[in-house]
């Protein structure tokens, strides 16, 4: 039986870095989001010969954050989010909003929320679509 080291996975090698300050997620978010992923490649997602970048996600990623806040009655991740996570144009722009996320000196529940969800969500693609491991 193959015996695993400390800072080893049974499947892809070394451990990220774990996913805790919205700037790890921010660094995860870029280099994701430039990466191109195969759809089919273990995930359910299927669609021969189509490739998309994570970033193809970003509405509906923040759509569900959004979402999962209305169903919490979580007004301040609301305001949050409509301040902080949209462009002028009303699209939403998850690096503008963990960008602000970071830049503040304390944390506060309505920032825990997005990051533990973000957190989950940005995890999730990168082990479902086998990102790089500089990417997680």
């Amino acid at each position: 039986m193959t015996q695993f080291g400390p800072g080893q996975s049974r499947s892809f090698g070394p451990r990220p870095a774990p996913l805790e300050t919205p700037q790890d997620l921010l660094a995860v978010w870029r280099d994701g989001g430039a990466q191109h992923m195969a759809l089919g490649a273990g995930c359910g997602c299927s669609g021969d010969g189509v490739v998309l970048q994570l970033s193809d996600f970003e509405q509906d990623i923040v759509d569900y954050l959004l979402a999962e806040a209305e169903r919490g009655e979580r007004a301040d991740v609301i305001a949050l989010l409509q301040g902080q996570g949209r462009l002028a144009d009303g699209r939403w722009n998850i690096t503008l909003l963990l960008e602000h996320l970071g830049a503040q000196p304390e944390k506060d529940e309505a920032r825990e929320f997005v990051v533990s969800r973000l957190k989950r969500t940005l995890a999730s693609f990168a082990t479902r679509h086998r990102m790089t491991a500089s990417a997680v």
